[in-house]
């Protein structure tokens, strides 16, 4: 049986400019030229490293360009294009789709450098922004933590100022120090969503430089 170059088990799939790599490009030429001679490669190799990659991405929050999972995809629909008209070769016809389906699972990659604007909640219990250069907002950053800023008055101290959308609340109730008329106020998070003014004055309320990582 002919010989592929089939990458290491760590090997990335893209490079640092988010492009295939060189060893997955020899390995996807090797493959399609493998596919006129009618021989089958194994590919659970390259199956199991991709199912371990989807775990990386997973378990430490590390996304693929966009641009190399399609040139991946690309890959392999002009593969399944020759194997069209190909004899024997349901083995491999099964594999490639197998890998198909693995590289669509992959998460969906975050796009460097770019952050979400904040987002204007909806204040509760008679809390209103103190002013035009004070507005209250939250967005989660690329690595999962979410921030919160404004300066607020008027509400009721011991209740929620607004309440934050499923995939901006923590996992556990979270304290925090804020100023608030110039002496320290308390506030907390909980795993609800709501933003609490636990102490403090309802002259003003500050929950600048309150950040989290979300569940």
């Amino acid at each position: 049986m002919a010989q592929i170059s089939l990458p290491g088990y760590r090997e990335p799939l893209t490079d640092p400019d988010g492009n295939i790599s060189r060893a997955w490009w020899r390995f996807f030429q090797g493959l399609a030229t493998l596919t006129g001679g009618g021989n089958i490669p194994d590919l659970s190799a390259i199956i199991a490293a991709i199912a371990d990659l989807r775990g990386q991405v997973q378990e430490q929050e590390v996304s693929l360009q966009p641009t190399a999972a399609l040139e991946a995809l690309q890959q392999i629909e002009e593969l399944a294009t020759r194997l069209r008209d190909a004899e024997n070769l349901t083995g491999l016809r099964s594999k490639v789709s197998e890998l198909e389906d693995l590289l669509l699972s992959l998460p969906t990659p975050a796009v460097p450098n770019q952050v979400e604007s904040f987002s204007s909640p909806t204040l509760l219990n008679s809390w209103v922004y103190f002013g035009s250069n004070s507005l209250p907002g939250y967005y989660k950053d690329p690595f999962g933590r979410v921030h919160l800023r404004g300066f607020l008055k008027s509400g009721t101290i011991g209740n929620a100022i607004f309440t934050l959308p499923v995939g901006y609340r923590p996992t556990l109730r979270e304290f925090f120090a804020v100023v608030s008329n110039d002496l320290f106020g308390a506030c907390y998070v909980d795993s609800n969503g709501d933003v609490i003014a636990y102490k403090g004055s309802n002259v003003y309320f500050s929950l600048d430089g309150i950040t989290f990582r979300a569940a």
